[in-house]
């Protein structure tokens, strides 16, 4: 590989089209085109929901539409002011106070009624509730009939309760259009990791069987950024055990390092187990927490495969219930299979067992003891015809 597959870095090149993802993708697109004031994505931690806001970010630039990205809830309200000044062209001096820098924006839109500004809220659930209500009441601001400055709130599932508090009552009650992402099921998880893998330049080697697949959708609840961390802390064991293929023994040692609990956790609802593999293949019933030993693998680097010679356009492992392509990308099996199923059955003749060993010697044995003795009575026999003869 020339780079690492499963870095947690957030990059709209790495946007991977999940069904769930391409919902929210085109569901981002319908709100622009929209005049609904106020809409909600919801995700938990780690599905992909920044991406998303860098995506629409360059699609924002693109249509040249005037935009606020507020990333971090470090950012004060007055400096989100700012930036819709700034964004709208508008002159204004550090010392503006809020009032004063609401009445510039507000002068704005009265002269350009027909002009629109997005202000888009990342982790919404880390900003306090005074916050909040100042941008609801700036979103409220009405030019002949219609919302000039438009709220885009992506947040965890925990600010969809802290909307159902008193205080945040009014904010709830003006999102009309809310769209929630869920995890990536058993399908898309496998098309996920050969989709990262091939991104890196890999052409067949490590493999990941679909068991091991099973128990990583298991473990993840099929959360992207957890598929990561497992999945690169996999690549670590297997540099150091020099391993090809990862195998459910592999996962084990990898949740062990990363500290996570080995306990069942339910699948996505629009998960699909694979039918030769049961829930929980390698799940424990202990409820605890595994300590993360004090020696983990010393080699960070993950196999060192060269890049891909030809890599075919076509679709990705795509299901029949997915009407989607992945553009740019190789057939990830097609590209996989030339020397991952030979390699998996070369390591399967390498792991027979004892029992199918030591029968084969056995009946080796039997057959060598049976021809000598079968020659032994030839021979006695020539010898006793020749002496009657003479």
């Amino acid at each position: 590989m020339t780079k690492e597959p499963f870095l947690n870095k957030t990059t709209p090149e790495l946007f991977f089209e999940s069904k769930i993802h391409k919902g929210a993708w085109s569901f981002l697109n319908a709100s622009l085109k929209s005049e609904e004031p106020v809409v909600l994505l919801t995700g938990e931690y780690g599905t992909g929901k920044t991406l998303l806001c860098l995506k629409l970010v360059e699609t924002l630039k693109q249509q040249e539409q005037p935009y606020v990205y507020i990333s971090t809830p470090m950012q004060s309200y007055k400096e989100a002011l700012r930036g819709i000044c700034k964004s709208l062209h508008i002159e204004a001096t550090s010392e503006d106070s809020e009032d004063s820098l609401h009445r510039l924006i507000y002068a704005f839109f009265e002269r350009n009624p027909d002009h629109t500004l997005i202000l888009l809220l990342d982790d919404a659930q880390e900003h306090n509730s005074k916050a909040l209500n100042k941008v609801r009441m700036l979103v409220n601001y009405n030019v002949e009939g219609r919302n000039p400055i438009r709220l885009f709130l992506v947040g965890s599932p925990a600010f969809v309760k802290r909307l159902q508090a008193p205080d945040l009552e009014p904010l709830d009650q003006r999102i009309k259009r809310r769209y929630s992402m869920t995890g990536l099921n058993f399908i898309e998880t496998k098309e996920y990791i050969y989709f990262r893998l091939l991104e890196a330049g890999a052409t067949g080697s490590p493999f990941f069987p679909d068991d091991t697949i099973q128990s990583i959708v298991s473990i993840t609840n099929g959360i992207p950024r957890r598929i990561n961390n497992i999945c690169d802390m996999c690549l670590q064991i297997a540099t150091t055990g020099g391993i090809d293929t990862i195998k459910s023994h592999v996962v084990n040692e990898a949740v062990t390092y990363l500290g996570w609990q080995l306990n069942s956790v339910p699948l996505p609802d629009n998960a699909t187990a694979s039918p030769s593999v049961s829930m929980g293949t390698l799940l424990t019933s202990s409820g605890t927490r595994v300590q993360t030993p004090m020696n983990p693998p010393l080699s960070t680097a993950h196999p060192q495969i060269s890049p891909p010679t030809d890599r075919r356009s076509g679709h990705f492992i795509t299901p029949d219930e997915h009407d989607w392509t992945i553009e740019q990308q190789s057939n990830s099996q097609d590209t996989y299979n030339t020397g991952l199923y030979q390699e998996e059955s070369q390591e399967q003749q390498r792991d027979l067992p004892v029992w199918a060993w030591r029968t084969a010697v056995f009946l080796l044995i039997i057959a060598c003891i049976v021809v000598f003795f079968i020659r032994d009575i030839d021979a006695s026999a020539l010898v006793q015809q020749l002496l009657n003869q003479q």
